[in-house]
């Protein structure tokens, strides 16, 4: 299992933490799940994961038929935001296999709170650079590790439940009373993410399905998958010096196992992803979401707490812009868990005290990753769970996400063979 390293150089570390919250730079293939306090990245694959290729030619080129050069032509002056970007593209352009200048293109986006097209800059230099340290250092979290040759090859036998159900669900206030929802605050408001989630108090924060978003035969189904690969494949702290995967942690992590080591299961939670997590996600946080495609989930694992193994996570933040856990068997299976909180209530008539958020099967628990959480005890049985990690990936300018790879492609410093890593 690789590990987290800090041996990266100072601009790779200034990248990742300006471009995507990283407190330390990550090899590539580090793929280790950790809790996060206050400090380094979770690293991890960014899921629902496709590849869409540009076809018909670039917008860039589109909007510059579109505009005309002829008599009466307008011509917009660039921002300095544009000329900056330009700048550094037309660096790229002049040595692409030199990573250091699509760590500083990818850099200058970051700091415009250009996120989306930062990221697909570093996924697009990873195909160029002569040596790409740096950029997947920068990645960290957002860099796709994928299934071994094994698990791809099997995932082709295998009929995961859901497939032919693709009604997206649209949360709106008729389905939300018809899921149901219970909503806690915390004291006071957790701090903003890096990526603009800013919320003005604490109130009504957190959410709790009070009936199944996943079906829970499905839930079943995962258990089994699960059960199939468990015995060679649970990730367990066993090195006392590495507890928590990353020495983040003073206790050891719960049991994980990832969902690329089980066949058809990534595929199976890439389709919910899209049908109901990432909708329901955003209809929760509408004045922060701007809409479900905007959203991206990285660290996908199933966690054990186990009474007669690791049964609590001790309190910690996420970086993540949120984060939010599936129930994934039936609360008559163990006793305790939840998502413990250190002060929390249900409503304003209610002191704030201690406590934990939980659900049955296929139920959802949603929050803000800065909100300090952790795994409530199971006292008896064992609870699975899915933990999501989730960023918001999307352009403050409002662009399209892509543009600044048109404007690479425009240049040279790419081909149309590049495709976009969603």
């Amino acid at each position: 299992m690789a590990r987290s390293t800090t041996r990266v150089c100072a601009v790779a570390l200034v990248a990742a933490a300006v471009l995507l919250e990283c407190g330390a730079g990550l090899r590539l293939g580090t793929h280790v799940a950790r809790g996060l306090r206050q400090g380094p990245q979770r690293p991890g694959w960014a899921l629902h994961a496709k590849k869409t290729k540009k076809k018909g030619g670039s917008a860039t080129k589109k909007k510059k038929a579109a505009i005309g050069g002829g008599f009466g032509a307008v011509k917009v002056e660039a921002t300095p935001e544009e000329k900056a970007v330009a700048a550094a593209v037309k660096k790229v352009k002049a040595d692409p296999t030199d990573e250091k200048r699509w760590l500083a293109l990818a850099s200058e986006l970051g700091q415009q709170e250009e996120y989306a097209d930062a990221r697909q800059v570093l996924e697009a230099g990873l195909t160029k650079a002569a040596d790409g340290d740096l950029l997947s250092s920068a990645l960290g979290a957002m860099r796709r590790i994928p299934p071994s040759e094994e698990i791809e090859a099997a995932k082709a036998d295998v009929a995961w439940p859901g497939q032919d159900d693709t009604e997206i669900w649209h949360f709106d206030a008729a389905k939300q009373a018809e899921v149901g929802f219970d909503r806690y605050s915390v004291p006071e408001a957790p701090r903003p993410c890096n990526r603009g989630t800013v919320h003005a108090s604490g109130e009504d924060l957190i959410f709790a399905s009070r009936s199944a978003v996943i079906p829970p035969e499905e839930c079943d189904w995962v258990i089994e998958q699960m059960d199939k690969a468990a015995e060679k494949a649970w990730m367990q702290d066993k090195d006392p010096n590495n507890i928590g995967a990353d020495a983040i942690y003073s206790r050891p992590f719960p049991d994980r196992l990832w969902m690329r080591d089980m066949p058809g299961v990534k595929a199976w939670f890439d389709h919910r992803l899209k049908t109901r997590l990432f909708p329901m996600l955003q209809s929760l946080y509408p004045h922060i979401i701007p809409k479900p495609n905007d959203l991206r989930c990285h660290d996908a694992f199933i966690s054990r707490y186990d009474a007669s193994r690791t049964a609590s996570l001790e309190m910690h933040r996420d970086t993540t812009s949120f984060s939010f856990t599936i129930a994934m068997n039936r609360a008559t299976d163990y006793e305790g868990g939840g998502t413990s909180l250190p002060m929390v209530r249900k409503n304003e008539d209610a002191d704030f005290a201690p406590g934990a958020v939980k659900t049955d099967i296929g139920g959802v628990v949603s929050f803000p990753g800065q909100c300090w959480h952790g795994g409530n005890k199971v006292e008896s049985g064992a609870r699975y769970i899915i933990p999501l990690f989730i960023f918001l990936d999307y352009n403050k300018s409002g662009k399209d996400r892509g543009y600044v790879i048109d404007q690479l492609r425009d240049a040279g410093a790419i081909g149309d063979d590049f495709e976009m890593v969603f």
